[in-house]
């Protein structure tokens, strides 16, 4: 098990295809909207290896694909992050609410 952790950080790195599409990722993810796409091919990625298929991800595969994709998961991400969001505005309520004496 420990070897393979060490096998999955490693494989980033090994070779050009996956440098130069750790690079195009990176370069997608300073743009607002277009981030969206770098989003999809990682959850692809992650989908694929759960799956275990041996297939590598394309980013010329389906741009539209993984555009949606993209956006699915960020909007699953972004109604997990709302609850934390309404907790701490509810807590800051309270306590300015009981501040006041």
């Amino acid at each position: 098990m420990k070897k393979k952790i060490i096998e999955a950080f490693k494989s980033p790195l090994k070779g050009k295809k996956n440098f130069f599409d750790i690079l195009i990722g990176g370069i997608l993810m300073f743009f607002p909207i277009i981030n969206f796409v770098s989003i999809g091919f990682l959850g692809e990625k992650l989908r694929r290896d759960l799956e275990l298929e041996k297939s590598k991800v394309k980013w010329d595969e389906n741009i539209e694909f993984l555009f949606v994709m993209g956006a699915k998961i960020f909007l699953i991400s972004t109604v997990y992050l709302f609850i934390p969001i309404i907790l701490m505005c509810l807590g800051g309520v309270f306590i300015t609410a009981l501040s006041h004496g």
